[in-house]
């Protein structure tokens, strides 16, 4: 059987941690704010999880707050410090909430989440890791490379997708504009074209062709399609 000390107040919670030799403390639901500063020694770690896209709705109950005030609901792992969540987040989970969840579900949904929060962060030994980027657009990044994936594809192609941007692929030794990719879910097309290899140019139409990639049907719009021709591999 598991020890375990029932805690009668945040002042016995504060004793039995003064005690305890450790490197790293997991609170998940704790009701006190502890005065971090005092009791950390060295580099031990105080870790908190809280069901919200921190730092939005810090405080005691913020899944009815997300709801009440349509804010964005998630779950956070992040270092504790002397404030209300205010610690540096070390990463969080997104839990999209739709019109037919109920609050119960909700929370049962984010009490499984926690797990999976915590189960990352410990994954980056609680590192705080900083996922800002700078970004200034660059001629190549425009540029779709043959075995490129379809998700870098469909990215380069929405990411440019405006006249004088548009992604380019090199085909033929010409260049292509890619303007609009689209996937296409649909069993007709399934029944028709299942024995094609991926890769393959299967329809040409208007300025548009139809490909398949990764087992997945996609078309593409170009600026015009001249000089490719069904069956062709492409991308």
């Amino acid at each position: 059987m598991e020890e375990f000390i029932a805690i009668e107040s945040k002042e016995h919670l504060i004793k039995e941690i003064e005690k305890v030799e450790f490197d790293c403390l997991v609170s998940n639901g704790c009701p006190y704010i502890l005065p971090i500063d005092n009791l950390k020694k060295g580099n031990q770690k105080f870790i908190n999880i809280h069901p919200s896209l921190l730092p939005d709705l810090k405080g005691k109950h913020p899944i009815n707050g997300a709801i009440l005030y349509g804010r964005k609901h998630g779950v956070s792992c992040h270092l504790m410090d002397n404030g209300i969540d205010t610690g540096d987040v070390i990463t969080s989970i997104e839990i999209p909430i739709t019109e037919d969840m109920s609050l119960g579900l909700i929370y049962q949904i984010s009490f499984l989440m926690e797990g999976e929060v915590f189960e990352k962060a410990l994954k980056l030994n609680f590192e705080k890791i900083d996922e800002t980027i700078y970004y200034t657009r660059k001629s190549t990044d425009s540029i779709i490379n043959k075995g490129d994936t379809l998700n870098i594809i469909k990215n380069k192609i929405r990411a440019f997708g405006i006249n004088g941007m548009y992604a380019k692929y090199v085909f033929n030794e010409k260049e292509y504009c890619c303007k609009k990719i689209k996937i296409i879910d649909n069993g007709v097309l399934d029944r028709l074209f299942f024995s094609y290899d991926d890769n393959t140019i299967i329809l040409k139409y208007e300025n548009c062709i139809l490909i398949k990639k990764e087992g997945k049907y996609v078309e593409i719009e170009l600026e015009s399609n001249e000089g490719i021709e069904v069956g062709e591999k492409f991308l």
